[in-house]
């Protein structure tokens, strides 16, 4: 399997496979997603999903914050939408960018014993082995000549609808400009709370986990930085963690932001966040004005993000 770290925080995996899947709980005939109004179909989802569980990193939860079930469809996904940029673009992958992607894919396989050992398996064909490569290698083409944010517009722009995974979904990425999607949270003592409630005064949003070493080390500098500036909302979303192991955390972290709970993660499904800690400005509309992936670098990335959601305009 290929990961690709992307310029936009974006983590892609992708792998094919051959072998068909036996789910009973959906129909071959029935998409698994639509992209651009074309569909993914459940076998090709079926397909992904097997192999996703036979490859140790699906298993690690330090590097994969969604189930397999999640991750097959939002790779097939990826692999949808850098396909449509690119040929919307006239961009074709580089020598250079797939001489890298084959180093990817060759260090990525080396954990399963290499591409060979997955061949012989009947999970990778030699065919769908040179499909991986172009399709990384696009990716990587893709991010040095758009730059980074180019595949959530593209997300968006495509239209993309969920039918399956643990959360089903209807809706774009979170783009900046736009509103930011509504997700249902909770509160610490389990009061129901979601992202519409922000509306009404600037927010910055940070989306962690317990797991996220780097996420821990942003939370106290946020809290500081939150404690000079009461005009703006601070909330940090806690993802997949139940609610005693946050304030169990929380108890061993005490300078931290207000915390909201999403337990199965379904923020980070809707807005396409496949990197923590992810932090957004919100406006007083509830509009998203800034994107910030990553590691807060300190207080300068925090003062670009709170000027951003104290903008006001359209």
């Amino acid at each position: 399997m290929i990961t690709i770290g992307r310029a936009t925080g974006i983590l892609v995996l992708l792998a094919f496979s051959l072998l068909p899947g036996t789910s009973g709980w959906a129909a071959a005939s029935h998409p698994a997603a639509l992209v651009a109004g074309t569909p993914i179909t459940m076998v090709a989802y079926q397909r992904r999903l097997r192999l996703l569980h036979a490859l140790p990193l699906m298993n690690d939860p330090l590097r994969t914050p969604v189930p397999p079930v999640d991750a097959a469809i939002e790779q097939l996904i990826a692999v949808r939408v850098m396909t449509l940029e690119g040929e919307r673009l006239h961009i074709r992958p580089t020598a250079a960018a797939l001489r890298q992607a084959a180093a990817l894919q060759r260090a990525e396989y080396r954990t399963v014993g290499g591409v060979g050992a997955l061949e012989r398996r009947g999970l990778l064909s030699p065919a769908e082995v040179q499909d991986e490569v172009r399709v990384t290698a696009l990716g990587i083409t893709l991010d040095q000549h758009l730059g980074a944010g180019w595949y959530d517009r593209a997300f968006a722009r495509d239209h993309v609808v969920y039918y399956v995974g643990s959360q089903a979904l209807d809706t774009p990425a979170a783009v900046v400009g736009h509103p930011a999607p509504n997700v249902t949270l909770r509160t610490l003592d389990g009061r129901m709370a979601s992202i519409a409630g922000l509306r009404g005064r600037p927010t910055i949003l940070n989306i962690w986990a317990t797991w996220c070493r780097w996420c821990g080390r942003e939370l106290p500098m946020i809290a500081t930085f939150a404690s000079a500036h009461p005009a703006l909302r601070f909330v940090a979303v806690e993802e997949h963690g139940t609610a005693s192991l946050v304030q169990t955390y929380l108890r061993a972290h005490s300078v931290h932001p207000p915390v909201l709970l999403d337990p199965a993660g379904t923020l980070s499904q809707v807005y396409n966040i496949d990197l923590l800690p992810t932090t957004l400005a919100l406006d007083a509309h509830g509009r998203i004005r800034a994107i910030e992936r990553g590691y807060l670098r300190g207080t300068d990335d925090l003062l670009r993000l709170a000027r951003a959601a104290q903008e006001d305009g359209p």
